[in-house]
């Protein structure tokens, strides 16, 4: 398990790192809390086949004494697509794959239900989150890594001049669809910044309507939705109208939130193109990210609360007998 350690030194707000080298943009273990999710169906001569089509990534709520409840976390809307594709292949049974990495440099692959995900208590039309629990996947088998609930962006320190702003790298991490593995799965980087934080809600679709949703300058394409993003804190920042103050010797990665999707431009941003399916799927350049905190707000909704606590309850008691046997 990566252990995760925490500095204080910024005004008072907590910072987590992975590691101590400061020259990297992101340390490549981020990539082990990530997996692919897809589906099965027939091909025309009657083989099972597999295809992967968009990303999702482990996620850890603490729980007493010292344990952890682990959580799938990806995009509604590849859920619902997953949904569509097994109704079209007429599939036997209602479940989708997920493919995860082995410590042997293969992968493995294990079925959920559909019906196991769970989406937003009070907007689930309009935020594009998905979670369910993961209670039978080993790290002795498996090799991956869940990324600390804590890890969270206070959305009160948006725009100050110790917190998050505009201008801030961040890196995404999901699935490339032209070169997804065959013998395991190969996340790809994307790096970008943070183009801005709406103060009102934006309009994405027909379908979402308008949405809380962060903007960052960083292409995304199919695959990527449901991708963990990752802002960085550079070691420095302005502590002054006069001087720049060291922060920390580390470069700081907070959550930001998932990937949803991004815009596309219209015939009237160019100056010139000669073919109108390639100007209808222009990409802008410009994603739109849940925040995190939509998906904490599911993790905080009364289904998930109920479930910690009986899993609270057996840790509590398996600790209670293991003192008096001692």
């Amino acid at each position: 398990m990566l252990v995760l350690k925490t500095d204080y030194s910024g005004a008072g707000l907590p910072r987590y790192y992975f590691s101590d080298n400061n020259d990297m943009l992101i340390d490549p273990k981020f990539k082990k809390c990530v997996v692919f999710v897809g589906y099965r169906y027939q091909d025309a001569n009657g083989a099972t086949k597999e295809h992967y089509g968009g990303t999702a990534f482990f996620l850890s709520y603490p729980v007493k004494p010292k344990g952890q409840v682990s959580y799938l976390t990806t995009a509604k809307h590849v859920i619902d697509g997953i949904k569509a594709e097994s109704e079209k292949y007429k599939a036997k049974d209602k479940n989708m794959i997920v493919r995860i990495n082995k410590h042997d440099g293969t992968s493995g692959v294990i079925e959920l239900p559909l019906t196991a995900w769970k989406f937003h208590p009070t907007e689930p039309e309009h935020v594009d989150v998905a979670v369910t629990t993961i209670l039978n996947i080993t790290q002795k088998e498996f090799d991956w890594l869940s990324l600390p609930m804590e890890w969270a962006i206070d959305k009160n320190k948006i725009g100050k001049r110790d917190g998050f702003n505009e201008g801030d790298d961040v890196s995404a991490i999901g699935l490339f669809r032209h070169h997804v593995g065959n013998k395991k799965n190969y996340p790809i980087f994307r790096t970008g910044n943070i183009a801005l934080f709406p103060e009102e809600k934006v309009y994405i679709d027909k379908k979402i309507g308008e949405s809380e949703i962060y903007l960052i300058e960083s292409r995304s394409i199919k695959g990527l939705s449901g991708s963990p993003v990752f802002v960085s804190l550079n070691p420095y920042y302005i502590s002054s109208e006069e001087s720049i103050s060291q922060r920390t010797g580390q470069r700081i990665f907070y959550w930001l939130g998932l990937v949803s999707g991004h815009f596309f431009t219209s015939e009237t941003d160019l100056d010139f193109a000669s073919d109108e399916n390639e100007i209808k799927n222009l990409n802008v350049g410009i994603s739109f990210v849940i925040p995190a905190e939509k998906v904490v707000d599911i993790l905080n909704s009364d289904k998930f609360i109920a479930e910690r606590a009986k899993i609270e309850s057996i840790l509590l008691a398996e600790a209670a007998k293991n003192i008096s046997l001692d």
